[in-house]
Formats: structure tokens, C-alpha cells, sequence
């Protein structure tokens, strides 16, 4: 009798180990995610987007962005990385933004900006 009480305790224990492990990955996903958000997608998304139509950035905008990709472009994906890299060392040897392909990281960062806060809104909802 003891030793299915103790057997029946134990599963119990490993049960709630298991929901415990699942319920702190899902938390440390949420706050990368929400770092990610906060630290340099959000900012960078409204920079480009406070751009007029030529995609004309101040300079203190274009430091900004430098600044942030310096210390938070490791929270980005490799794609959006390697874009917004290429972007800032190319705008150091540029005067004038290339339409097209500001066009595209201004998308490239609209839809990232999106599908992290779908994200970060179904880990919410889901205890």
C-alpha cells in the first residue's frame, strides 16, 4: 500500500515538473519575444516608418538605428539581420537611399513588427 501511494506521489510530482518546465519555455519565448519587440524591431519599424516617401532618414534617425543594431541586432532573425547590416554599411558610403530596397526592409520590418505581437498575444492566451 505504501509503495503505490508513494509510486502514485511521484507521478504526481512529475507531472507537475513537466508543466512547470513547459509553462517557463513558454515564458522565456514570450519575454525574447517581447524583447525583441521592444528593444529594436518596434523602434526601427517606427523610424522607417517616420521616413517620408523617398525614405529620407535624418541623421540622428540613421544613428539611432546604428545604435540599436549595435547593441540588439543579435535579438533579429538572420534575415532581417543581414538587411539592416547591409543597409547601415551601405548608408555610410551612400547619400541617397536606394528606394527599393528601403521599400523592402520597411516591409521586411512592418511584417516581423506583426507577426511578433501575433505571437506574443497566442503565448498570452494559452496557459
Amino acid at each position: 500500500m505504501v509503495t503505490a501511494g508513494l509510486v502514485f506521489v511521484t507521478a504526481l510530482n512529475l507531472l507537475e515538473s513537466k508543466r512547470l518546465v513547459k509553462e517557463i519555455s513558454k515564458d522565456r519565448r514570450r519575454q525574447f519575444l517581447e524583447g525583441t519587440l521592444e528593444k529594436i524591431v518596434s523602434p526601427i519599424y517606427e523610424i522607417l516608418r517616420r521616413g517620408d516617401k523617398n525614405f529620407y532618414l535624418s541623421p540622428e534617425g540613421l544613428d539611432q538605428m546604428r545604435r540599436m543594431f549595435q547593441h540588439y541586432g543579435h535579438y533579429l532573425n538572420a534575415q532581417l539581420y543581414e538587411k539592416l547590416r547591409k543597409v547601415i554599411i551601405d548608408q555610410r558610403q551612400k547619400q541617397n537611399w536606394d528606394y527599393a530596397e528601403m521599400d523592402g526592409l520597411y516591409k521586411d520590418f512592418t511584417k516581423e513588427f506583426g507577426w511578433l505581437r501575433k505571437e506574443i498575444q497566442d503565448l498570452a492566451r494559452i496557459t
